[in-house]
C-alpha cells in the first residue's frame, strides 16, 4: 500500500489518498477520510464508488489529472500483475 504525496492539495480534514496492492481493476486510488471515502479511477479521474464533498472532489480530480505519472507508477509498483 502506498500513501501518495499530495503536495498542493489544501483540503479540510486532510483526506488520505492511497494506492493499494493486490487490488482490482480498473486502476484506481482510494480517498480515505472519517466522514467520506471513494475509489477514483486513475486514467480518467472519475468516482467509481463512494462519495465526497464537491469542493474536495474538484481538488482531488485536478490533482489526479495533473499527477497521472505518479498514480500510474504507484499502481504498477503495487499491482504488478495489473500494470497500466
Amino acid at each position: 500500500m502506498a500513501r501518495l504525496d499530495c503536495t498542493g492539495l489544501n483540503l479540510p480534514g486532510s483526506p488520505v489518498l492511497r494506492v493499494r496492492g493486490n487490488d482490482h481493476n480498473p486502476p484506481h486510488f482510494h480517498v480515505e477520510h472519517p466522514d467520506y471515502g471513494a475509489l477514483v479511477s486513475i486514467r480518467n479521474p472519475t468516482i467509481i464508488a463512494g462519495d465526497m464533498p464537491l469542493a474536495v472532489w474538484k481538488q482531488i480530480r485536478t490533482w489526479a489529472a495533473d499527477h497521472q505519472d505518479v498514480l500510474i507508477t504507484e499502481w504498477n509498483r503495487c499491482n504488478p500483475s495489473l500494470k497500466i
